[in-house]
């Protein structure tokens, strides 16, 4: 086998894969064949390993319409999940950037101090991010939270 023929047990070798148009037919070297799709949020959402609860297709479809999330509205995101709502947002606001990070007690980049339409949190304690939130939004800005929890719903109404 030469450079780039890794295969698998199912017998695809990835450099008959490289340089082919999504939707195309591949097959294997045992018989078998996949076809190539092309990466979205859907799929994404669909093939993760759900370690946490996770949002899917139909909520966070509702949380973008819901948000009047388009083109070129300033996002920020925060989470410590999988990542099946960062891409449909990313989606959502093209060719604008998404800024997403895993919280860490620093708050959001000071770049975005004022600028954001939106901000966006999927953390365990989100109330410790309210601080970095307020001084991200824009005067109208908006904060929005998916909970399943009205406890953390409590907490973080007392801010």
């Amino acid at each position: 086998m030469g450079p780039g023929s890794r295969g698998c047990k199912a017998g695809f070798l990835t450099y008959d894969w490289i340089g082919k148009p999504f939707g195309s037919k591949v097959f294997s070297n045992k018989g078998g064949f996949v076809y190539l799709l092309a990466p979205t949020p859907e799929l994404w959402t669909l093939v993760l390993s759900h370690r946490t609860q996770i949002l899917y297709i139909a909520d966070i479809s509702f949380v973008i319409m819901y948000l009047e999330i388009v083109p070129d509205c300033l996002v920020l995101e925060s989470g410590t999940g999988s990542g099946s709502l960062t891409t449909s947002l990313a989606r959502a606001v093209a060719p604008s950037i998404l800024s997403s990070k895993a919280y860490d007690g620093e708050g959001f980049p000071n770049e975005f101090t004022g600028k954001a339409d939106y901000v966006f949190l999927d953390l365990p304690q989100p109330w410790l991010a309210i601080p970095s939130v307020g001084k991200m939004l824009k005067q109208d800005g908006i904060l929005s939270r998916c909970s399943v929890h009205v406890k953390l719903l409590d907490q973080i109404l007392r801010i």
